[in-house]
């Protein structure tokens, strides 16, 4: 599913910025999470909002930036250019553990209660677990040993003189 969503995109990307062949770049962070530590698999794809071309005669490379999404392409978040901080903040946000620990509150009979990021619909602010039972819960969250948690797709060129930037 990940391979086919990111083969869309880089063909969305291709078109818009009318680069055939263009090359683009993404890390996707795959989380097997929700709120509730239950298993939620859903992947959070940082992309580059363009493609690079190189030169074949001269092996220059050049940045062909995508035109912005319109109201019917959601692209989710997007972050400026030279804002650091803001990607940095992003690459926290998609690269969390599934619990944060201000959530955990230890009940007097030794249960757990797990608050919620957001209440749901109907009101539950969180649950009540055992220890084993958060245990249990959190095991289950762990990828196996030979996963790959955070994929890269595609290419990402590093600042050289290739790319005019060293």
């Amino acid at each position: 599913m990940l391979k086919v969503a990111l083969r869309e995109i880089r063909r969305w990307l291709r078109r818009r910025t009318g680069q055939p062949t263009g090359k683009g770049g993404s890390v996707t962070v795959i989380q097997r999470f929700g709120s509730a530590l239950n298993l939620n698999l859903h992947f959070h794809a940082l992309v580059l909002d363009g493609v690079y071309t190189q030169d074949p005669a001269t092996g220059r490379v050049r940045w062909h930036r995508a035109p912005a999404p319109t109201d019917e392409e959601d692209a989710g978040v997007v972050i400026g250019a030279k804002d650091r901080r803001g990607l940095e903040r992003l690459c926290r946000y998609i690269a969390r553990p599934p619990l944060a620990k201000p959530r955990l509150e230890e009940r007097p009979d030794g249960s757990v209660r797990v608050r919620f990021k957001r209440p749901w619909s109907d009101g539950t602010e969180g649950i009540e677990l055992s220890r084993v039972e958060l245990v249990e819960r959190l095991a289950a969250l762990v990828p196996s040993a030979t996963s790959r948690r955070v994929p890269w797709a595609w290419l990402l060129w590093r600042a050289s003189s290739r790319c005019g930037a060293g």
